[in-house]
């Protein structure tokens, strides 16, 4: 709405002028210059909100990226003198309301995601000037989620093992479990992709140097940033679940969902 008034400013102003009536309407250049600062404030969180509730890519990896592009926007656009004091004391307010949430970025989701993002990995967490101590903790949720639920186990047939081969299979699944970490590792090593890639493509024609890293990005990348593509499907559901269709089973009714949401993404791509 602010966007449509400026685009028509001229014509607003030409129409309070040939009616008395409108008069008390009318908008000063002061709060028409006002209206340009809330656009290009409002703008950037529109875009972002736009990026992060997106269905045909994942989003999850973008979220704490987001949020720091916001809080950075913030600090630049406070700085700035042109701005009015009630447009600061909003602005202020964004941020406090930012801060509040920032915290919950710190959710293993959220970081796992990241880390995975072949654009992002711990690079971002370096460039953005985390603390050191900061990236050695999300490097060991990372690992340690590796371990516990990631890295290959040892084949029960190895159990069957004679006695006389144990020591020798001993050595050989120590060293397959330590090449296993090493995917991780050469992984984090490997300096970001570029930023337009995209990151399904990316691990689908690695999945074979990748295996088991691929399986992570799997589970976590399909998460949504937000909740606003699951509302989405729900609002869908009442195309196929109406008063005169309400009987269907609920597995037919969840395969027509997932169907109906497959196809659409591969239109859209």
């Amino acid at each position: 709405m602010i966007e449509r008034a400026l685009n028509l400013q001229q014509a607003l102003d030409d129409l309070v002028m040939t009616d008395k009536s409108l008069i008390k309407y009318s908008l000063t250049n002061n709060e028409w210059t006002k209206l340009e600062q809330i656009k290009k404030l409002l703008k950037c969180f529109k875009d972002a909100t736009l990026e992060i509730s997106a269905s045909s890519y994942p989003t999850l990896s973008y979220t704490i990226p987001i949020y720091n592009y916001l809080i950075d926007l913030i600090e630049k656009f406070l700085k700035e003198e042109s701005y009015s004091n009630d447009i600061i004391n909003a602005i202020d307010k964004a941020k406090l309301k930012l801060q509040k949430y920032y915290p919950t970025t710190n959710g293993l989701a959220y970081i796992t995601a990241a880390i995975i993002d072949p654009r992002l990995k711990l690079d971002y967490f370096k460039d953005q000037d985390f603390d050191e101590e900061t990236i050695e903790i999300y490097q060991q949720q990372i690992i340690n989620l590796w371990k516990t639920k990631y890295m290959p186990t040892q084949n029960q047939n190895n159990n069957q093992a004679t006695n006389k081969s144990s020591g020798l299979m001993a050595y050989m699944v120590k060293k397959k479990r330590h090449n296993d970490l090493d995917e991780l590792i050469k992984f984090l090593k490997e300096p970001p992709s570029n930023c337009d890639i995209d990151i399904l493509t990316f691990w689908k024609l690695h999945e074979t140097d990748y295996p088991n890293l691929a399986r992570i990005a799997r589970d976590f990348l399909a998460i949504p940033g937000t909740s606003v593509p699951v509302e989405r499907i729900f609002s869908n559901s009442a195309d196929l679940i109406s008063s005169k269709r309400h009987s269907l089973n609920p597995e037919t009714i969840k395969i027509c969902m997932c169907l109906k949401s497959w196809l659409k993404f591969t239109n859209e791509k």
